[in-house]
């Protein structure tokens, strides 16, 4: 049985070499094949994230804008202000006239406009007609009305935005209404991450820098846009945070392969063991026949002996073969009747095979001896 354990413990340790470089290669493969892929789709899903709360910010400030626009719009459409402009414009009234009457009203029109900052009304030549708030935070009218878009334009001042009407007499402008708004509530920053209304000019104008990334989402009123600036590290997914699950997925595999490994040895152990086994039985067998032929065999020869001396009458020759004849067979018995693989007794050995010499030469009386 030895050859054969040493035969399995050899494939053990092949197999053992083999499977280490085997999950030493899945390794790798989990490396290239699962964290590059992951770490790109946690890349992508930081983006998403992101960009998914600029766009509902985006759409919150959308809907604000609008409603300020149809507040300056409502402002804009009572019939009262164009017909006292435009008689001012054509010289049907006084600049005083007008300020007495535009202003108690327009006071009491602005009232409710909860965000309002400050508001002007000028008149076609510029004139100032009625106000509220601090005039000064209203720049003056725009006669070229450059960058206006169907009659309105949008400004953002820091943390306020201008919505400003052209007033109109069918097609000849006679006025314009300039509201100001506190606009700060989308001027915030969470976390990482910084969210500005600004002019579509001068997002385009702001400084770009590798460690800063500047992205902005367009408004549905004028050139305005919701910028945001974050570090270019938050899109970035954090190395460790792959780490876990990499290994944990590593180390299953590798148990899986180990059980797998273990179990495929244990079952090639087995059948080498078994056939080592069903060998040494069958040489154990063999063993066993061969001695009980010998046997066999020296009792026929013994048995031809003891028939020539019948026939012959004594002789002192045959008698000589016949004893060593059993001294062989007695030696061969001994030893054959010994656990297999087991130590001999030597004095219960030497005695028979002594006694056996001595009785072979008839001189069982002329010797003695002490084991």
């Amino acid at each position: 049985m030895e050859q054969p354990l040493k035969t399995t413990n050899e494939l053990g340790r092949q197999f053992l070499g083999a499977l280490a470089i085997f999950i030493l290669i899945i390794g790798v493969v989990i490396v290239v094949g699962l964290a590059i892929p992951q770490y790109r789709a946690e890349g992508e899903r930081l983006q998403s994230q992101l960009h998914h709360e600029a766009d509902r910010r985006a759409v919150l400030a959308d809907f604000y804008v609008r409603r300020l626009d149809d507040q300056v719009g409502a402002m804009v459409s009572r019939t009262q202000i164009r017909v006292q402009l435009a008689a001012y414009t054509d010289g049907g009234t006084t600049l005083v006239e007008l300020r007495q009457y535009t202003q108690p009203r327009y006071i009491d029109g602005l009232s409710v406009y909860g965000d309002l900052v400050a508001a002007a009304r000028y008149a076609a030549d510029g004139e100032l007609v009625a106000q509220k708030g601090d005039p000064a935070l209203l720049p003056f009218v725009d006669f070229a009305m450059q960058n206006w878009h169907e009659g309105r334009l949008v400004r953002v001042k820091g943390d306020t935005i201008e919505i400003r009407h052209a007033i109109k007499d069918g097609a000849r402008v006679i006025g314009q209404e300039s509201l100001l708004f506190d606009a700060a509530g989308f001027n915030t920053t969470s976390g990482d991450i910084t969210y500005r209304l600004m002019e579509e000019s001068t997002f385009k104008a702001l400084e770009r820098s590798e460690s800063c990334v500047w992205d902005a989402l367009p408004l549905s009123i004028g050139q305005v846009v919701l910028a945001y600036r974050f570090p270019a590290s938050a899109v970035k997914p954090d190395i460790r945070s792959l780490i876990r699950p990499v290994v944990l997925t590593f180390v299953s595999l590798a148990a899986l392969l180990a059980l797998a490994g273990y179990l495929t040895l244990y079952t090639s152990s087995r059948k080498i063991l078994d056939a080592a086994e069903n060998l040494a039985e069958r040489r154990a067998m063999m063993v066993r026949e061969t001695n009980h032929s010998v046997k066999h065999n020296l009792a026929i020869i013994s048995n031809l002996v003891q028939l020539h001396l019948a026939q012959e009458g004594s002789s002192t020759s045959l008698h000589d073969i016949e004893s060593k004849i059993d001294l062989v067979r007695i030696i061969h018995d001994h030893l054959y009747r010994a656990p297999q693989d087991a130590p001999v007794e030597l004095n219960t050995y030497l005695r028979t095979l002594l006694a056996a010499i001595f009785k072979a030469h008839a001189a069982v009386g002329s010797y003695t001896w002490t084991l």
